[in-house]
């Protein structure tokens, strides 16, 4: 039984069924009844539950978004009355450091 499908499947797809392989193909995929709206179906099912994560998503998201923002902007502020000076060096806290103290290191001396 598998053999006589597989031989149908492999055919020439130009090539015409015969009447006993199309009751064959019928009877064994059942096209009818509604096969297309079947179809339809099974596809928006697989749809919906594909994106039925996306409104878990964006709880979480406001959930976590808006305090690490909160933290960020705190820690930002902080970072900018300590060293009372708004530069990227300060903000990436390299404010103190020298291009002789970085490339001093790095060479030696012969």
């Amino acid at each position: 039984m598998e053999r006589k499908l597989f031989h149908i499947l492999l055919r020439k797809p130009d090539t015409p069924l015969t009447e006993d392989q199309k009751s064959f193909v019928a009877e064994h995929f059942r096209f009818e009844p509604y096969f297309s709206a079947r179809v339809m179906a099974r596809l928006e099912h697989a749809y919906h539950k594909e994106r039925e994560w996306l409104p878990g998503l964006t709880f979480a998201f406001s959930r976590v978004a808006v305090p690490v923002l909160v933290a960020t902007i705190v820690l930002l502020a902080v970072i900018v009355f300590k060293e009372q000076t708004f530069s990227l060096d300060t903000l990436s806290g390299a404010s103190g450091i020298s291009m002789e103290d970085v490339v001093g290191n790095v060479f030696v001396s012969l």
